[in-house]
């Protein structure tokens, strides 16, 4: 046979496989477990995914493994019946079959009975039913597929098994043969209360179908999931344990093929009154294979030891919560119970330690290093070997049987004395083993679970105080370091993650101020609040240096200054220059208030003659100058009326000092000023003759003519004039 493997549809190997013999039972095993023909090495491939094998002259293709799914030219497989030229498919591989090996009849019958094998099959702790039960008893298959075309030899001996109480099995049809690791509580004892036997050991005695995972003549089956085997048995209960403070029994009974968990009564067979669980939280399925938990979308999840899933299959001793009440898989068998008597007890929690007895390769029917498939990896065990020849192994079943129905016929006050192949004997602690009272180990199971809740709550530092209790009783606990050590992960991402929230909270509390800062700024600006803005502008600048629009604000406010300082420099020489005009206009408009108008016309005129000046001043000034001029004109004109008639009634003198008090008003007055200076002439002449005359008649001695000379010289003479002096001066000597 050739097995061509392709990998999207790219061909990656080609594997041939001797099967010429057509008498011999061939079993080609496809998978990532090394021991397989074909290797995929591919995490999404079980380690025995599906087989390839012969029965009753036809070859099959039957699926093994309970995870992904395999399909023949596009059908799904279970156990399908493939010809040269098949496409078998799982995930992204492809495996066509060439070259199939055409098989003749069935194989015969094998003999009813057969021999004890000495040195091959040695007795171990699990003890048969008695004789009357062999009469009785029917052995169901996990699988259900032992039928007379595969074995019809062995049917012979089986029948014994067919008439058991149907009834009993009807709710009873499941019993497992499981590893404890994860149940502390069963560590060392199986579930005959004999000495455990390891899933390995048990295959290579003859009692499993070890690493093929195919059917065996006793009705066991072998489940690949994960990285372990699972053993089944019939004539099983399954009981769930429950705990928590919603827990509606302590315990329930799995007695129907769904149990459903969650808050709807009607829908639900166990009721959990709690605000965590969903109105249909999870499923329990049972079938003759396994016991399958599947969560159902539920909001909070279901932690199964210790970890979140969505769909897992359980066993005895494992633990799983929903909300905040845990349950516990418990496995009971009514057919051990009432053989309670007869078989050998194990104490609960006892520590059993396991003597490795290294085994030697024998030949049998002198044969030496048997081999069934050159292209198989050689089998290290010799019981393997054995069992995968499919007529020693039938002999090994029979020898089995009847080692069993033997034991079981002895009366039980005498037992028969124990072989052993390989010891498993009661041994007392090792000072490296931790012996944990039972109230340690339900006080280290609560925190776990509690922590595992808390864990998958993102609720870590309560997870770490639980998970800390567990690591204090029991640091090999399950998972329990690997829970730690993520919890302070989480712990430390938290940390971080709250540090970040702060900066990120500071960030925004600063942004917040900032803005309102800014609007300050803002309107500072607006109102050209030069000292206000400045103190904003250095207060976000505290905060934030590369604040955009603070430098926008800023050069905003600097040229609003500029604009200032530029528009009050030409204001300060506007008005530099309006004073100046003002004060250039302040002589004549003081003139003009004192109402000298004379000068106020003089200053007047000189301010009107200067340039650039201001209309408004230049209207005051033309204004004052033409009052000033009507009020001058309006004083001089009766004065010069008055004078003009002094000098027509020949009053010389009187006019003469009339025009001077005209020229007082108005010195440029033209008339008065020839006026002025006739009539002095006129009268300088006049004092001049009758001075001379005075001094004469002094001169004479006629001093009385003298006196009246010189008076009449005061008289006629101006006051200004150099004869009024001298007469005057002379009329003091007269006076003395």
């Amino acid at each position: 046979m050739e097995l061509i493997v392709l990998k999207n549809n790219v061909p990656l190997d080609k594997v041939s496989v001797d099967t010429t013999d057509t008498d011999e039972m061939h079993e080609i095993y496809v998978g990532r477990s090394e021991d397989c023909h074909v290797l995929i090495d591919d995490q999404l491939i079980s380690r025995h995914h599906f087989v390839i094998k012969n029965e009753n002259a036809q070859w099959y293709c039957e699926k093994l493994s309970q995870l992904g799914v395999v399909t023949l030219n596009g059908a799904l497989v279970n156990k399908n019946q493939i010809q040269n030229g098949d496409e078998i498919k799982c995930g992204i591989y492809s495996i066509v079959v060439a070259g199939l090996t055409a098989l003749g009849p069935g194989p015969e019958d094998m003999p009813t009975a057969a021999p004890v094998m000495e040195g091959v099959m040695e007795a171990t702790a699990v003890v048969a039913p008695t004789a009357d039960e062999i009469q009785e008893t029917e052995i169901i298959s996990n699988q259900n597929d032992l039928s007379t075309e595969n074995n019809s030899g062995e049917d012979s001996v089986l029948g014994a098994f067919e008439s058991h109480d149907q009834e009993s099995f009807d709710n009873n049809t499941e019993d497992s043969f499981t590893d404890s690791n994860d149940n502390p509580d069963t560590e060392g004892e199986n579930n005959f209360g004999g000495d455990l036997v390891s899933s390995e050991e048990y295959a290579d005695q003859g009692f499993g179908g070890g690493e093929d995972g195919g059917n065996d003549q006793f009705g066991l089956a072998a489940i690949e999931q994960d990285e372990s085997t699972r053993f089944f048995k019939a004539f099983v209960n399954y009981q769930l344990v429950l705990f928590g403070e919603h827990a509606p029994y302590d315990r329930f009974s799995v007695d129907q093929p769904e149990i459903f968990i969650g808050r709807d009564t009607k829908k639900c067979q166990i009721i959990l009154n709690d605000p965590e669980v969903s109105s249909v939280h999870a499923v329990i399925k049972k079938n003759n294979i396994e016991v399958v938990l599947e969560d159902l979308n539920s909001s909070n999840g279901t932690i199964l030891n210790g970890e979140r899933i969505n769909k897992a299959s359980i066993t005895a001793g494992d633990e799983f919560v929903i909300g905040s009440t845990s349950f516990t898989l418990e496995v009971k068998s009514d057919l051990l119970e009432t053989e309670a008597e007869r078989l050998m007890p194990v104490e609960a929690g006892q520590v059993i330690e396991t003597e490795e007895i290294e085994e030697e390769e024998i030949s049998l029917d002198g044969e030496e290093g048997i081999n069934f498939d050159s292209d198989a990896p050689p089998e290290k065990s010799f019981i393997k070997r054995i069992w995968k020849n499919p007529a020693q192994r039938k002999k090994l079943i029979y020898g089995a049987v009847i080692f069993a129905a033997v034991m079981v016929l002895l009366p039980s006050e005498e037992e028969a004395p124990v072989k052993k192949a390989k010891v498993t004997k009661e041994a007392p602690a090792t000072a490296n083993q931790k012996v944990i009272p039972p109230e340690l180990q339900n006080r280290r199971n609560q925190a776990y679970e509690l922590g595992v809740s808390f864990f998958e709550q993102n609720k870590y530092f309560e997870a770490l105080t639980q998970f800390q209790i567990v690591s204090d009783i029991d640091n090999e606990y399950k998972k329990i370091q690997t829970y730690l050590e993520q919890t302070k992960v989480a712990l430390k991402r938290l940390d971080e993650l709250e540090a970040q929230k702060r900066a990120e909270e500071d960030r925004i509390k600063t942004k917040k101020l900032i803005d309102e800062l800014m609007v300050k700024a803002r309107e500072a600006v607006k109102e050209r609040n030069v000292m206000v803005a400045e103190s904003y502008f250095s207060q976000i600048t505290e905060k934030d240096p590369e604040n955009i629009e603070v430098q926008q604000l800023k050069l905003e406010l600097e040229s609003w200054q500029k604009e200032e300082e530029r528009k009050a420099l030409a204001k300060a020489a506007a008005e530099a220059s309006r004073k100046k005009m003002v004060d250039a206009l302040s002589p004549g408009k003081t003139f003009y208030l004192k109402r000298e108008w004379y000068r106020a016309i003089l200053k007047l005129e000189e301010f009107l003659r200067l340039k650039g000046t201001d209309e408004d001043l230049v209207k005051e000034a033309s204004d004052m100058l033409k009052d000033s001029r009507n009020q001058l004109a309006s004083d001089i004109g009766p004065l010069i009326g008055k004078a003009r008639s002094l000098k027509e009634g020949q009053d010389l003198k009187t006019a003469y000092e009339t025009f001077l008090e005209i020229l007082k008003i108005e010195p440029t007055n033209s008339e008065a000023l020839n006026e002025v200076d006739d009539i002095r002439n006129t009268l300088e002449s006049r004092s001049k003759r009758i001075y001379r005359e005075a001094i004469i008649a002094e001169s004479l001695s006629l001093f009385s003519d003298a006196k009246e000379k010189l008076q009449e010289v005061q008289q006629i003479s101006p006051t200004d004039s150099e004869y009024y002096k001298k007469a005057s001066d002379k009329l003091k000597n007269y006076l003395e």
